[in-house]
């Protein structure tokens, strides 16, 4: 198993045992919420991991007590709100978000099986 993970701003990444990578959402202070950088970070580390072939799983976990509070609103709130001329457009700004998550979504099939931990569900 060797230690050429990338290291990542958002993400923390480690190899707890042989074939497995755990990726750990790495910012407890903001209860692991979501913002752009994560969202670039992770699409890298995965498609990192699709063609590292020691991976052969991935456990995906959040540090601290949560696991994800979810978007960080703070950063997307204003972006949702408003369009790019500056007019209030909730729902033509709905209709683009749901298509950047859905893209993310279906973009590509994984090579290996990934499982989630969560904490109090």
């Amino acid at each position: 198993m060797g230690d050429d993970l990338p290291s990542y701003s958002t993400l923390a990444l480690s190899r707890p045992s042989l074939g497995v990578v755990r990726v750990a959402l790495n910012r407890p202070r903001q209860s692991n919420a979501m913002n752009n950088a994560f969202f670039a970070e992770l699409h890298e580390c995965m498609r990192f991991l699709d063609a590292d072939a020691e991976c052969r799983a991935v456990v995906m976990v959040g540090e601290g007590k949560n696991f994800s509070a979810g978007l960080d609103l703070t950063e997307q709130a204003p972006g949702m709100m408003s369009s790019t001329d500056g007019a209030k457009d909730v729902g033509r700004e709905a209709m683009r978000l749901r298509a950047g998550v859905t893209a993310m979504q279906v973009r590509r099939a994984r090579r290996n099986p990934a499982g989630c931990c969560c904490s109090g569900c």
